[in-house]
This record gives C-alpha cells, sequence and structure tokens, in this order.
C-alpha cells in the first residue's frame, strides 16, 4: 500500500516547489540585470575596447558569452560587474582572447586608462 509513502511525497513535493520559488527569484533578479541599462553600458564599453584594440571579432562574442554565463551563475559578487565597474568584463576579454588571439591583450593594455583597476583584481576574476 502507498499510505505511509505518501506523507513523504507531499514533503518533498512542498520543498521542491519552495526551491524553485527561491531559484526563480534568484534567476529573475539576473534575468532584470542581463535586459537592464547597465548591461547595455557594459557592453558598449566591450565594443569600444575590442575596436581599439583591433581583435578577432570571435573574441567579441565569446566575451559577450562568457559575461554573460558567468552573471548567470550568481556567484560572482555583483560589485565586480554593476556600477560602472568593468572587472568581470575585462577578465571575461582576457580569457577569450586567450582563446580567440594569435596573441591574445595584456591585462597591462586593458587596464590602461582606468585609475580604478589593477592587475590583481583581474587576475582573481579569471581563476
Amino acid at each position: 500500500s502507498l499510505m505511509p509513502v505518501l506523507p513523504i511525497i507531499k514533503q518533498k513535493k512542498k520543498s521542491i516547489k519552495q526551491g524553485n520559488v527561491i531559484y526563480q527569484r534568484r534567476f529573475q533578479i539576473l534575468l532584470d540585470y542581463l535586459y537592464g541599462p547597465q548591461r547595455c553600458e557594459q557592453i558598449s564599453e566591450l565594443i569600444r575596447l575590442h575596436l581599439r584594440s583591433r581583435l578577432v571579432l570571435n573574441t567579441l562574442f565569446l566575451t559577450v558569452n562568457l559575461f554573460d554565463r558567468a552573471i548567470l551563475t550568481g556567484q560572482i559578487p555583483k560589485e565586480s560587474y554593476s556600477d560602472g565597474n568593468f572587472h568581470l568584463l575585462l577578465t571575461c576579454l582576457l580569457i577569450a582572447g586567450k582563446f580567440e588571439e594569435v596573441e591574445w591583450p595584456s591585462i597591462s593594455s586593458l587596464i590602461a586608462n582606468r585609475e580604478s583597476l589593477e592587475a590583481r583584481d583581474i587576475k582573481a576574476l579569471e581563476i
């Protein structure tokens, strides 16, 4: 008979529903960022940097892909990619450059003309 098992099944369904609600809220916050003006600003800056560095077009595509995927994991601190902070974006560009470019850009060339960025911050996110 299934009678002794039914309360356990109902309990599992309830905990799964609660977990899904929490996951959906977190995911919605991340999606709001991906479709918001901050991301638009970040991608615009990435395009400027990409054109200035004369990188391959696939590097740009891979950078955006890595950037979006890193944000969607929810494990990157929001300070790394919000409010005009380009740490995560430059780290993704560095990683993508290592995959796509014959001579990838150096960290010093990526953070040139940016007072708030340091090489150790980029290296810490890369790991």
